[in-house]
């Protein structure tokens, strides 16, 4: 495939992933060496539960999708696992709380998936 192909696929695969369906999220980064700034992300609610860590209700463990890019996401080359904190409702409609990326479980040229805890 051609680069200009590539490009105009990546950018049409954004404008789907953003406007259909991810929600804003906080992204900040591990110990202020960038500013948070508020990101897109498919998030996944309906990760499999350890028995026994699951409090009031709550999950334990969220999975998010991110542009793999710092412009509208979060480049891979700035990603700090165990450090970087996403500021996210951990069920739809609840107040917003800080859960750390814990794990990078899919990287690719234009998306990662994250696990947070």
């Amino acid at each position: 495939m051609s680069g200009e192909l590539l490009a105009q696929l990546d950018d049409d695969a954004r404008g789907i992933f953003i406007t259909d369906f991810a929600e804003a999220v906080l992204y900040s980064p591990k110990d202020g060496r960038l500013p948070p700034r508020s990101i897109l992300a498919i998030v996944d609610r309906d990760m499999p539960q350890n028995p026994g860590t699951v409090q009031r209700g709550g999950t334990d463990r969220l999975r998010i999708v991110v542009i793999n890019a710092a412009a509208d996401g979060i480049s891979s080359a700035e990603l700090n696992l165990g450090g970087d904190v996403i500021t996210v409702a951990r069920r739809i409609g609840e107040v917003a709380s800080d859960m750390r990326i814990v794990a990078k479980t899919i990287e690719d040229r234009g998306v990662l998936e994250l696990e947070l805890a």
